[in-house]
């Protein structure tokens, strides 16, 4: 008997110490699955990227196809199709109303290829008859998105806007985007304010007096960096990033998305044959524009502009030569190519950083000029789990949240043709984490180290956690 029990205690220990060991292998297992490094393959990246849904960047566009190119709704639609063959999915429409139906025709043709209108009210916001009428001969269409009330405004204009901003949601419903799109930073000073709140600029005082007084759905600008003369760059790109810094400061004060046209033109005369004005961003400059409009948050972007001008057309609004994607005969010119190679590039990201909102930045061998025109509150050394960016290249990192979620919109700010150049990301621990880029999902694992390679101007976005 004596020796049955030792038997018994003798299994019984055993039994015990096998559960034991068992149950350490399994944290052991566990641990080791959870603090792992792992990279995935191809096909789990694919199959990652098949099945996200994502959402689409509008991307805009100023002076779509005039009237002497839509003769006929075939013509229309075979125009409103080449704008979406560019990547481009929504277009300013100007409310003209004797227009031998032109309205109705882009209309059309713009439902048929899935893009979505911004009628611009400039001509008639002042005029309530027509106001009404051009509002009633758009706002039932699926297409129309939302109202420009007037472009680049005064500021003695916002009391007048606010009180227009009123009917229109009155009149039209709230499902409309209202808005205008402001001045940039350069305008002249009488146009932005007679006197600068304390503690602002006085373009710091037009958006936020703009903002107060007109309520808009969103807060949008013009700026455009690329002049006649190339040494004038880095100071134009400088005002640039002051101006994306402020009206992204003023977004984030009154949660208002931000967004705001990039350069797709040049404007001027012809003089003894010889070009006076603007120039033609490259396929790189082009890129800079964008990319740097998105690291700091827009969540739209269009293009001045799309249908070239050339002083022949008596509506023209402005005088002076205009040479867009588009000439004004209807022929593609190698803008067009270029937007459209970089909005390729854009959608193959999905949206994905459309979720996220701005936070900060990160800089790398960032130049004490341009880091200068960021908010000071802006500029951290570290985020997050994001311990540290390194790089022997340039580089500014928009650091972005969801939900608690951390995403990096990295951004190689070298402005000449170079080789491409290395990003490293140190993260304080092992992550899950995914880089979105010009071809779609490019990386996606586990690790406390990311390194993405870029061109100059080129950007990703990485999703952390």
């Amino acid at each position: 008997m004596i020796r049955l029990c030792f038997r018994l205690k003798a299994v019984m220990i055993a039994v015990l110490l096998v559960f034991a060991c068992v149950s350490c292998t399994n944290r052991q297992n566990e641990e080791h699955t959870v603090d792992a490094t792992y990279e995935a393959s191809k096909e789990e990246m694919r199959k990652v990227y098949e099945e996200y849904e994502g959402k689409e960047l509008l991307i805009g566009l100023w002076e779509g196809p005039r009237k002497h190119a839509m003769k006929t709704q075939e013509d229309a639609d075979a125009r409103y199709a080449e704008i979406r063959e560019a990547g481009i999915n929504m277009v300013y429409v100007y409310a003209e109303l004797d227009d031998d139906g032109w309205l109705e025709k882009t209309i059309k043709a713009a439902e048929k290829n899935n893009i979505r209108l911004i009628i611009d009210l400039s001509a008639v916001y002042a005029n309530r008859d027509a106001f009404y009428e051009a509002v009633d001969k758009t706002k039932d269409s699926k297409a129309v998105i939302g109202y420009n009330i007037v472009d680049e405004p005064g500021h003695k204009l916002f009391g007048t806007l606010g009180n227009v901003r009123t009917k229109l949601k009155e009149h039209a419903g709230d499902d409309y985007l209202v808005f205008c799109n402001l001045f940039p930073n350069y305008a002249a000073d009488y146009v932005l304010t007679d006197e600068p709140i304390e503690g602002m600029t006085k373009y710091q005082t037009y958006l936020e007096l703009f903002v107060q007084k007109v309520k808009p759905d969103i807060l949008h600008f013009d700026n455009y960096p690329y002049t006649g003369d190339k040494s004038t760059d880095n100071a134009r790109i400088l005002k640039l990033i002051e101006n994306l810094s402020d009206v992204r400061n003023a977004g984030a004060k009154y949660n208002i998305p931000i967004g705001g046209f990039l350069q797709s033109c040049r404007w001027g005369n012809y003089q003894n044959g010889n070009w006076s004005g603007t120039r033609l961003p490259n396929e790189l400059e082009y890129r800079f524009d964008m990319n740097l409009h998105l690291v700091f948050g827009c969540k739209t972007v269009s293009n001045f502009l799309y249908w070239s001008r050339d002083g022949s057309d008596p509506g023209q609004r402005m005088p002076g030569h205009f040479e867009g994607l588009i000439t004004y005969q209807g022929e593609r010119t190698p803008m067009y190519d270029i937007v459209r190679k970089q909005n390729t590039a854009i959608h193959a990201m999905k949206g994905v950083y459309l979720d996220y909102d701005h936070k900060a930045f990160m800089v790398v061998n960032f130049d004490e000029a341009f880091k200068k025109a960021i908010s000071d509150n802006l500029i951290v050394e570290s985020y997050k789990e994001v311990s540290s960016v390194e790089s022997d290249g340039e580089f500014l990192i928009g650091c972005f949240e969801n939900d608690g979620k951390t995403g990096l919109y990295v951004m190689n700010f070298r402005k000449t043709e170079e080789d491409e150049s290395v990003l490293k990301i140190v993260l304080s621990q092992n992550k899950d984490y995914k880089v979105w880029g010009a071809e779609g999902l490019v990386q996606m694992g586990r690790n406390s180290e990311i390194s993405v390679s870029l061109l100059p101007s080129d950007a990703c976005f990485v999703e952390i956690g």
